[in-house]
């Protein structure tokens, strides 16, 4: 995909122009039912599908993805993700 391996999740431009709002994902949900991105998600992983991304959530993707299992959505889980996401399709399906 092209994403830069820094650990850092983009935020959005602010009004000024010139600094980032940065989401928070420690946990979050969206809309009644969750997000339907990370029930798929959810489902791949082989777990309940609420739609929300809540730490057994993020352990699974940590555990899916290599690195410690925390629950918290930090630095190393992000740089793993983008790792992960720049590989090409026959790389990803390697466990």
């Amino acid at each position: 995909m092209g994403t830069r391996v820094d650990g850092v999740v983009s935020g959005r431009v602010m009004p000024d122009g010139k600094s980032y709002a940065r989401p928070v994902l420690k946990s979050c949900s969206y809309g009644k039912g969750g997000s339907l991105l990370i029930k798929a998600v959810q489902a791949r992983l082989g777990l309940a599908r609420d739609g929300l991304l809540g730490p057994a959530t993020i352990r699974a993707i940590q555990a899916h993805l290599g690195v410690a299992q925390d629950g918290s959505f930090g630095p190393a889980t992000v740089r793993a993700l983008q790792a992960r996401l720049n590989q090409g399709p026959s790389e990803r399906r390697r466990p």
